[in-house]
């Protein structure tokens, strides 16, 4: 089942982050906003990594398949 968002939705969870983010930010130690940036950056980076399957054919990672039947 698909479901369909709205624009104004799409718009909305888009744009929250970057509004945000300055809040909880302001007050952060210099030490916790450098873990926790650099803590995000590697997720990201494993993550773009892991969408690669030329990387993971080469790394002997099996592919996951679309859909599981139970």
């Amino acid at each position: 089942v698909k479901l369909q968002t709205s624009p104004q939705m799409k718009l909305f969870f888009r744009a929250m982050p970057v509004i945000m983010l300055p809040l909880f930010t302001i007050d952060m130690p210099a030490g916790t906003l450098l873990y926790w940036f650099t803590s995000n950056a590697c997720s990201i980076v494993q993550t773009l990594a892991m969408r690669n399957k030329a990387l993971k054919r080469r790394l002997g990672i099996p592919e996951i398949p679309e859909r599981v039947r139970t």
